[in-house]
């Protein structure tokens, strides 16, 4: 396909498989809302290579625009948001057609697959729009970055066919034997165990003497031992002779979604959401409440309250209370997981709701991202609600703050945090090892937040590797031309442009002993954090030692497919990450055997699995064929 290259997508390919990436390269998303969160859910999906990418935001930049949005600079200001960032979509991804909505976004409808608005509308106008995607099977999401809240709602449709609700790899065994009983033994000479559940679904094949086993037809199963499982279909196991495998199945699942007028003002029946933070009981179902009091003063109003407005704040807890104590006289079933209606967080929601801050905007335009490519059936979707909060990082926060907006990029977070956090955000030093996805995004977020902006200070950046092909679809700071370029030269010179005044240096070094007369003791002292964006545990090891040696703090990170995890390591206050014990795995991935292998093992069991491919595999075969060919 001209249109479809399988370098540039190859790690894509590898989690979401080529069916997906089939569905995806015909998807069809509008984006309404061109602030931090709608431009970082834009450049995820455009990097994903969907068909069509539309925006649609008519609204003048202003200042506080250009702490959030990487695309947008200085000159844009009082031009409309969208017009400014086309440009820079883009440039992202040739294969993708980004334009502007030029019409009326309910005339369109039809034209997409997926609509996404990120910025709060009259609820009336949600509930029209959302009405016309449910019932013409467009995924509809609402999602809102409001401060250090934020709310995700998610609408599949009357239908939406569920084809692969994880992603894992199937499991797949060779049968040892079938009992009369008709307990079915699995071989179990690798180490494996049987890890299928009741009511899983498998198909047979190659086994001898039951040949209506061989049909290729789903089956359920019964779980018996870590050896054993049992169909509930009846057979004559008294004919079974030998052989056989066991491939587990996944049935397609059909579910159907709530349109939002139906759940937005009783989010849930009984099947409660999934609770994010059990140290806030409650949490979610007072955020809801706080929602639809910034929704309703938003319908009254025709604006969002103002930034640390204490007469708006007031009015939207009025608001809080209203819907509280009508859920509660109403004996809704949601509302009782609110132990007290805690006046604080309300305020907190209403003050800062017209912020948005680059860290929130990433963690939440990541959610909606992975959201839209759930639209080609691939994983399950939120159930319908998403929630979460991030006050915990303003808690240890003195009760002095100057929180006095200075008319610069930065006042959504001055807005929050206060203009003593962000002069020490300014003066950090912050040493970053890895410049590929996970490094750019730590450069984008650094420079939009103003770290590294004294003139004292700086960002440092180590790779060794060069840009290649397969880097552009994740690594967003890269393009075409740079391909064979260095890493982490490009990255600071496009970090750069996301903000001139980011004091940020790249290196081209590995970190290790062989370079410890640069990286030495004075080196490590004068950074403040440590971020490691690598790949392999060797050098997470060495790191963490130095951190503990320098007592530096170490933020690591690391994703896998679509699973990500962080750790904060502080020396002698939690463990360090040497602390930590590995559990060695059971096997190796068959991603790394086939794609990236690192270590001698992995090219011994590659030799091994292409050595049984050639020779053991296809003699087999033929020895039945030759034995009972009618059978074969």
């Amino acid at each position: 396909m001209s249109d479809f290259d399988t370098n540039l997508y190859s790690r894509q390919i590898r989690t979401f498989g080529i069916d997906t990436m089939l569905k995806l390269k015909n998807l069809k998303v509008l984006i309404v809302g061109m602030r931090g969160l709608g431009i970082e859910i834009a450049k995820n999906i455009v990097l994903s290579g969907v068909k069509e990418v539309k925006i649609l935001d008519t609204n003048k930049t202003i200042i506080n625009d250009l702490g959030n949005n990487f695309f947008l600079s200085e000159e844009n200001i009082g031009k409309q948001r969208d017009i400014s960032s086309l440009s820079k979509l883009r440039e992202l991804n040739p294969y993708v057609n980004v334009d502007i909505l030029q019409d009326d976004l309910e005339q369109k409808i039809n034209d997409f697959d997926v609509i996404v608005i990120t910025e709060i509308m009259k609820t009336e106008k949600l509930f029209s729009i959302n009405e016309n995607c449910h019932n013409k099977n467009v995924v509809f999401i609402y999602c809102l970055n409001l401060g250090l809240s934020c709310f995700v709602f998610c609408d599949f449709g009357e239908t939406h066919i569920i084809t692969d609700p994880n992603g894992k790899e199937r499991q797949l065994y060779f049968i040892k034997n079938i009992e009369k009983s008709g307990i079915i033994t699995i071989d179990q000479r690798n180490g494996e165990n049987f890890s299928l559940s009741d009511d899983s679904f498998v198909k047979f094949k190659e086994v001898i003497g039951i040949n209506e086993l061989n049909d290729g037809k789903p089956r359920k199963i019964k779980f018996i031992s870590k050896k054993s499982f049992k169909l509930e279909e009846k057979f004559s196991y008294e004919n079974y002779k030998s052989g056989g495998i066991v491939e587990e199945v996944i049935l397609p699942e059909e579910k159907k979604y709530k349109k939002l007028k139906e759940c937005y003002y009783i989010p849930y029946l009984e099947n409660e959401p999934e609770i994010n933070d059990y140290a806030k009981e409650g949490r979610n179902e007072l955020l809801h409440c706080a929602l639809l009091a910034i929704q309703k003063f938003y319908d009254e109003e025709n604006k969002l309250p103002e930034i640390n407005n204490e007469e708006d704040a007031q009015k939207v807890l009025i608001n809080a209370k209203t819907f509280y104590e009508k859920a509660k006289n109403e004996k809704e079933y949601w509302i009782n997981h609110i132990i007290n209606l805690e006046e604080d967080i309300i305020i907190k929601v209403s003050k800062w709701s017209k912020c948005q801050i680059s860290p929130l905007c990433s963690f939440l335009g990541g959610i909606v991202s992975q959201e839209i490519i759930k639209a080609t059936g691939k994983y399950i979707p939120i159930e319908q609600w998403l929630w979460f909060d991030f006050f915990e990082t303003i808690e240890k926060l003195n009760g002095n703050i100057d929180r006095t907006l200075v008319g610069s990029k930065y006042d959504d977070q001055i807005a929050i945090f206060g203009n003593e956090i962000q002069k020490k955000l300014n003066n950090l030093n912050i040493f970053i090892i890895g410049a590929g996805a996970l490094g750019c995004e730590y450069l984008k977020n650094l420079s939009l937040m103003g770290v590294s902006t004294d003139k004292d200070s700086s960002t440092i950046i180590t790779d060794n590797d060069l840009i290649e092909i397969s880097n552009l679809n994740r690594q967003f700071l890269f393009h075409k031309k740079d391909i064979r370029k260095h890493k982490s030269k490009i990255a600071v010179e496009q970090a750069k442009l996301i903000n001139k005044d980011f004091n940020c240096k790249n290196l081209e070094l590995l970190v290790n002993e062989e370079t410890e007369n640069f990286f030495n003791e004075k080196f490590w002292k004068k950074n403040d954090f440590i971020l490691t964006a690598v790949d392999n545990k060797i050098a997470r090891k060495y790191i963490d030692n130095q951190c503990t040696k320098y007592t530096k703090t170490l933020i690591d990170t690391g994703t896998l497919g679509t699973a990500g995890s962080s750790q904060v390591f502080v020396p002698f206050k939690t463990c360090c990450y040497n602390d930590i014990l590995d559990i060695p795995e059971s096997s190796i991935p068959l991603c790394t055997l086939r794609n990236f292998p690192s270590k001698i093992e992995h090219c011994i069991e590659w030799a091994l699995d292409k050595f049984g491919e050639f020779f053991t595999i296809p003699i087999e075969e033929l020895q039945k064929f030759l034995e009972d060919k009618e059978s074969f």
